[in-house]
């Protein structure tokens, strides 16, 4: 990851000066619209003298004011954000490069489907029938690609899941550390069926996620299995307490993973589950924000700390977010002023920035669809991008078949020489650790 962009006040200015007069804009109008078609929120407002606050080497728009350029000109928001240096795919790479207490749901949305990304050439002809082949065996990473190139599908096929170490029901077939991907074709009742009891299923209870087989126990019913850590088996009733998210079908394992499953005194004592809340499509800020800090298991000040991780790593101190700020949020139900702390808390809590912007009236649906010329993008300069289509290949072949697996998990980690967060995954450079691919239960991916 590539420390965020500081802007300086002539190249910004007159970037934002380029892009509205591409649409036959001026700033006075643009304020003039943002007041007209945002009537009754200020946070929305262009100001007219947008351009007399990039002489302060500290500022920068709010995710309102860009949402609200994205809606004017009909750039899309991924675009706008990357003129700023920002891009809302730093938070899962975070999400998918730390360790976890508890399992976490990682954010699979893609934000930037034309981001360039590092891509594959191949080196020796790819042999399929090996269990654990590492991918350096095969790939290295020497050309620049925009996402939207590597597959036709970028909607939402899978989820993906990070197996915590203080709830590692299906140990040891998942490792604690692992990233896991969930296929939610199959209907919930049936997947409680006999015939799928071995099957490694997620489940959402009002404690978190959790992947572990399952004991049917009659009625909608059923207990969390584990066999071999000595976890309390809690009993869940399907639809109140507990919802199926699909079927464990596909492992990414460090080959040296360091993370070992803990089992806590609370975690061997049966706990009686909540009634189970409804995902985020409306409600309180401070109370999704909450509820996500909670099922993350961290404190303020560990949250906070955690921030400043982050901070150092972009090189950006907006990244970092005190423990008052963080209590603020949630007492106060404030949303982020700055797109750094809202990245952050993403990045931490393993939130879906969609859904909290969702909750702040900011749908990234409604905002704009076209894409931006290239020479505008401040992430995307200095980077020569090769497009067209791929060669036939038998890595093309094997990509084809995983169903959009490696396109998103390029986004979370590209094979870059300077990666600074993520030294395991498809980084194939020397001297990183490889991750392998494993299919659950036979499932082709």
């Amino acid at each position: 990851m590539s420390p965020s962009f500081r802007h300086s006040p002539s190249s910004s200015s007159g970037t934002i000066r380029a892009i509205l007069a591409s649409r036959g804009l001026s700033l006075a109008e643009i304020s003039r619209q943002s007041r007209v078609r945002f009537a009754g929120n200020h946070l929305f407002r262009i100001p007219p003298n947008f351009y007399d606050a990039f002489r302060h080497t500290s500022f920068s728009p709010s995710l309102h004011q860009l949402f609200a350029l994205s809606v004017l000109t009909a750039y899309r928001l991924a675009d706008w954000l990357s003129v700023f240096g920002f891009s809302f795919d730093e938070a899962p790479r975070f999400q998918a490069s730390w360790p976890r207490r508890h399992t976490a749901e990682l954010d699979s949305l893609v934000y930037d489907s034309q981001a360039a990304v590092s891509w594959f050439e191949e080196t020796h002809p790819v042999l399929f029938g090996a269990e654990l082949t590492p991918f350096s065996q095969w790939l290295s990473g020497r050309t620049i690609r925009p996402l939207d190139s590597l597959s036709s599908k970028l909607t939402l096929s899978f989820r993906y899941v990070k197996i915590g170490s203080r709830d590692a029901y299906a140990f040891p077939d998942l490792l604690p550390g692992s990233i896991v991907r969930i296929d939610g074709r199959i209907p919930s009742n049936g997947l409680l069926a006999e015939i799928h009891a071995d099957r490694i299923l997620a489940i959402e209870h009002n404690r978190g996620v959790v992947c572990s087989r399952l004991r049917p126990a009659g009625s909608g019913r059923f207990v969390l299995n584990s066999r071999q850590l000595p976890y309390a088996p809690v009993e869940l009733q399907l639809g109140t307490e507990a919802r199926i998210l699909g079927v464990v079908d596909l492992e990414i394992r460090r080959l040296a993973s360091l993370e070992t499953p803990e089992v806590s005194s609370s975690a061997a004592r049966h706990w009686t589950p909540g009634a189970l809340k409804q995902r985020a499509a409306s409600g309180r800020i401070g109370e999704y924000v909450r509820r996500a800090r909670m099922r993350s298991g961290l404190s303020l000040r560990e949250a906070s700390e955690q921030t400043r991780k982050i901070a150092e790593t972009l090189g950006h101190p907006n990244y970092f977010c005190a423990a008052s700020a963080l209590s603020d949020m949630e007492a106060r139900d404030l949303f982020p002023r700055h797109i750094h702390k809202l990245i952050s808390l993403s990045a931490v809590y393993c939130m879906s920035i969609a859904d909290l912007a969702g909750l702040a009236g900011l749908r990234m649906e409604d905002a704009g669809q076209e894409a931006m010329p290239e020479e505008w993008k401040q992430t995307s300069r200095g980077q020569a991008v090769t497009r067209g289509t791929l060669r036939h290949s038998s890595w093309k072949q094997w990509r084809t078949r995983s169903k959009r697996f490696l396109t998103f998990f390029v986004t979370l980690c590209p094979p870059s020489s300077d990666c600074r967060v993520c030294r395991s995954a498809i980084c194939i450079g020397p001297e990183r650790p490889v991750t392998s691919f494993i299919p659950i239960s036979g499932t082709p991916y």
